[in-house]
């Protein structure tokens, strides 16, 4: 080989490594782009798992969506967002007397204080031994009784600046909705008679109200004339249900509704109640000694012990890792229940 052919395949071999640099090698007209200008400047890059992992949410979100009838959907997320508050309670306070005989002395019960809130289309569970005050602050939040301190206030997102305040915020069920029905008096009297006194309308317009609140709630029509003796223990809840549904409230206080009733009618009167709550955006507080439907209908949970908060957060947060003692054992009563029940099949 001469040195000619030498010295051309050396070239050669200097002009393929410069090519393959240039290749390499970034365009200096074509601006670089660092992690941070490409996501943001305090984001980081996504793993391949994360991407993953945001997708299986989305298609959770849209599952959820479409679900109409199920708990925490994510419209009811987004309703449940900041500005979204529709009632707020500060230091509640109430003083129970009573006195079981002329020759005992009087006992007193101190109820708070108490400060929450609550978002529009939210369910917050109480729960607590007997004897803990749930009914009493129940009866507070519905204006049964009167608060001696502390205030509760009702904010509705949805009234124009201005404009007249909602006169019948919240309302209250029961828990014996036998007992709240007068046998002498038909159904449709009944509710006649709270509109009659709470509203402008006339008598056709109320007849209407009425009968469009009976279907609301899974009733017929001829419910209207129906008595108290005619209904079956699920018909009688439904009635007490649209009873507290005929004035248009935000916030439904439903003390042990479910009480009285057999376990099937218990379902359906659970899913009828989540299926309102979805369509019209209502409020429930909800008290029972049921763990089981409490954490399937309750977005947040207070647990009373002598009339104080002693817990309150998250309904699954606080039923995986209860903190009180009285939280602990309330749900370690729930499972050792479940499993007597499970080994009885």
């Amino acid at each position: 080989m001469t040195d000619s052919d030498k010295q051309k395949i050396i070239s050669s071999a200097s002009d393929l490594e410069s090519s393959k640099q240039s290749e390499s090698a970034p365009n200096d007209n074509s601006s670089k782009i660092t992690p941070g200008e490409a996501i943001g400047e305090n984001k980081q890059l996504k793993s391949p798992q994360a991407d993953e992992a945001e997708v299986s949410w989305n298609k959770g979100v849209e599952s959820s969506i479409k679900g109409s009838s199920g708990k925490n959907t994510a419209s009811q997320k987004t309703q449940r967002q900041s500005g979204n508050t529709i009632l707020q309670v500060k230091d509640l306070t109430y003083r129970h007397i009573t006195r079981t005989s002329l020759f005992k002395p009087e006992r007193e019960f101190i109820l708070g204080p108490i400060s929450f809130d609550m978002q529009k289309g939210e369910t917050i569970a109480i729960i607590g031994n007997n004897g803990s005050g749930k009914t009493l602050l129940a009866k507070a939040l519905a204006g049964a009784i009167k608060a001696s301190a502390g205030s509760i206030e009702f904010i509705d997102p949805d009234a124009e600046p201005g404009g007249s305040r909602h006169r019948h915020p919240i309302r209250m069920i029961l828990q014996h909705s036998a007992s709240a029905m007068n046998p002498a008096v038909s159904v449709g009297a009944m509710m006649d008679n709270t509109l009659r006194l709470n509203t402008g309308l006339i008598e056709s317009e109320r007849q209407q109200k009425i009968e469009e609140t009976l279907l609301k709630v899974g009733l017929l029509r001829d419910h209207y004339y129906y008595y108290r003796h005619m209904l079956s223990d699920g018909q009688q809840q439904r009635v007490a249900l649209a009873r507290a549904l005929i004035l248009d409230p935000k916030i439904i206080v439903a003390d042990e509704p479910f009480a009285a009733l057999d376990p099937s009618v218990r379902s359906q009167t659970v899913n009828l109640i989540l299926k309102l709550q979805h369509e019209l955006g209502l409020g429930f507080f909800f008290i029972s000694h049921n763990i089981g439907i409490v954490r399937h209908v309750s977005d947040r949970v207070l647990v009373l012990d002598k009339g104080q908060i002693i817990e309150q957060g998250k309904t699954d947060k606080v039923f995986a890792k209860p903190k009180e003692a009285l939280t602990q054992k309330l749900v370690q009563a729930h499972f050792n229940l479940v499993e007597r029940h499970l080994s009885l099949l």
